[in-house]
């Protein structure tokens, strides 16, 4: 059975800088709301707007503020994309995922441009235990998440997936979470543009702490 592992791009937040400073934004729930409804597990029910503001710290650092602000964006364990990158994901009907109406807010609390949260809800135990190298060993008898080193995945499990669930794959049992993309659709993506803000490392060079390299 042919190894699914390259055909997967583990998504990472874009640590570019621009003399010096951080190219793109950082953001954080702006509201209670929000972040009581992000750590939901199951999909998000259509309500108003998520709220979410920019990172203090980051806007400290920066010389130019506002910042950047990209197609797919990632702070921490949060994705925040841009209605053109909304619609190539809707146009998959993938499941196990839902898209929310977000809003991004500078420091002062004024309106930036509409954005969606992206939410991966459903998680799948497709890594694989044994190929999988783990910078903590793991003992699934004592410890509900893995942190790993480098990801392989198992094809078998992959293979019964319904077609659909391919597109983006959130891992179960793994810490930080894990998210990734069809490859090939990130590539179609990168041509049109609708990447800036995020890296995409293909999941078989991928490691722990390569956006830092």
């Amino acid at each position: 059975m042919e190894d699914p592992t390259p055909l997967y791009a583990y998504l990472s937040c874009n640590l570019e800088t621009v003399n010096g400073q951080p190219r793109f934004t950082g953001f954080v729930p702006a509201d209670d709301r929000t972040s009581d409804v992000m750590s939901e597990q199951g999909p998000i029910a259509p309500r108003r707007p998520l709220r979410f503001g920019m990172d203090a710290l980051d806007l400290r650092r920066k010389d130019n503020w506002p910042g950047e602000i990209g197609h797919i964006n990632v702070s921490g364990t949060t994705i925040l994309v841009s209605a053109a990158a909304r619609d190539r994901i809707l146009a998959r009907a993938p499941s196990g995922l839902s898209l929310s109406a977000a809003v991004l807010e500078n420091i002062n609390g004024r309106f930036i441009e509409p954005l969606y949260h992206l939410s991966v809800y459903e998680r799948q135990g497709v890594w694989d235990r044994e190929k999988s190298e783990y910078l903590v060993p793991f003992d699934p008898a004592r410890d509900t998440s893995a942190n790993l080193d480098s990801i392989v995945l198992d094809a078998a499990a992959v293979a019964n997936l319904s077609d659909p669930a391919h597109l983006i794959l959130r891992l179960a049992e793994v810490s930080p979470p894990a998210i990734l993309f069809d490859a090939a659709f990130v590539a179609d993506d990168a041509r049109e543009g609708l990447t800036l803000g995020a890296v995409f490392y293909p999941l078989p060079e991928w490691f722990a702490g390569i956006e830092y390299q």
